[in-house]
């Protein structure tokens, strides 16, 4: 049986080393385009080893590819960490993205997606001392969303949901931060979550229910360890 045992803000407190996500603020932008500029966007204390996630949802309504294709924070190129897409009538997809943005407190956030989209809404985290890479990664497209994903002792667990129809979200074994409409037509709710860990959690079994059924659903997951 794995053990639970986060805290929630900036992680496990004492000496022992561990990886700290604080998260900022999430925005939401309702326009039909395919770029996406979130201008003075919070992205933390600034230091040498942050690391800036943002966890993105956008929803197509026509037929083809609906992913991001690119994004910049502070005109640093950000990098894909995980994507689970929706392939149903909405055509939605779930997000998470990361750049190492050392300087600054604000930063434009540019999402392009490879397609034109008809809203989008991002979750930004700043996480300090965290390996390059992400520890693990997992999703889910079913209704409650379900995965299970390992975290590292000291490290970190981020979480982004979509749905395309309606209410809101309910998180277990991870802190939810936001749950708010970012599109009005399908309608498209997002949400997200994270917290830190004490203790290595190996198959932690992380769902994220949506109060509406449905199955234009998605739900990304990565942890990272210490660097």
């Amino acid at each position: 049986m794995f053990m639970v045992n986060h805290l929630n803000g900036f992680g496990v407190g004492g000496s022992d080393p561990s990886v700290t996500v604080s998260f900022q603020a999430s925005y939401t932008d309702s326009s039909s385009a395919t770029t996406y500029t979130f201008s003075g966007a919070s992205i933390g204390t600034a230091a040498a080893d942050r690391k800036v996630v943002v966890g993105v949802v956008g929803t197509r309504a026509a037929a083809g590819t609906h992913t991001v294709a690119t994004m910049t924070v502070g005109g640093i190129a950000a990098t894909l960490v995980k994507q689970q897409n929706v392939s149903h009538s909405d055509r939605q997809t779930a997000e998470i993205w990361q750049a190492a943005v050392p300087t600054g407190t604000t930063a434009n956030i540019v999402v392009t997606f490879d397609a034109g989209m008809r809203g989008a809404g991002i979750g930004v985290y700043a996480v300090y001392g965290a390996a390059s890479a992400a520890y693990d990664t997992d999703g889910s497209n079913a209704d409650p969303m379900s995965a299970s994903i390992d975290v590292p002792a000291g490290g970190i667990l981020i979480g982004v949901g979509v749905n395309a129809n309606g209410g809101t979200f309910a998180w277990t074994n991870l802190t939810e931060k936001y749950d708010e409409l970012y599109e009005a037509l399908a309608p498209g709710n997002h949400t997200g979550a994270s917290d830190a860990f004490a203790y290595a959690q190996t198959g932690l079994t992380i769902t994220c229910d949506p109060s509406a059924v449905g199955s234009d659903n998605a739900m990304a997951l990565a942890s990272w360890g210490l660097a």
